[in-house]
């Protein structure tokens, strides 16, 4: 049993047309939002899922890079350093916390400046830079 490629398709132009309704003040944005995060989660959770099988079969290829149908897929994996294993990485980054927690007291104080009491040293402000505006959803229970 495959995949039906016109499902695809046909769920990209529903969206398209959702979208465009939205715009159009047909359809509510704030609830299509709502079922279109819904709907991210549910094809996220799905994606999560078979992508197990799906790398299993790419290593059947024996390839770099495989080609199937209009898609070109390749296979990487990442990875990241740690550090917590040498005592002075963990010192001088505990040292920058602190000096930013106080930066951050600094910037909630009416003066934007925080001194220590225990050093008397003076920590200016930080610099507070907003993220772009996000909606929370959740389903009522």
């Amino acid at each position: 049993m495959g995949y039906s490629k016109q499902v695809f398709l046909d769920m990209q132009e529903q969206l398209a047309s959702m979208a465009n309704q939205a715009e159009d003040g047909e359809i509510n944005e704030m609830a299509l939002y709502a079922e279109l995060s819904e709907l991210e989660k549910n094809v996220k959770a799905t994606k999560e899922r078979v992508k197990e099988w799906a790398v299993r079969e790419f290593d059947t290829y024996g390839e770099k890079t495989v080609s199937f149908e209009n898609f070109l897929i390749s296979k990487s994996a990442s990875g990241r350093h740690s550090y917590t294993n040498n005592p002075q990485w963990v010192a001088t980054k505990n040292t920058l916390s602190d000096i930013e927690k106080k930066m951050q007291i600094a910037y909630k104080s009416e003066s934007k400046v925080y001194i220590d009491p225990e050093t008397g040293e003076v920590f200016e402000a930080s610099e507070y830079k907003p993220n772009k505006e996000s909606l929370s959803i959740k389903i009522k229970k």
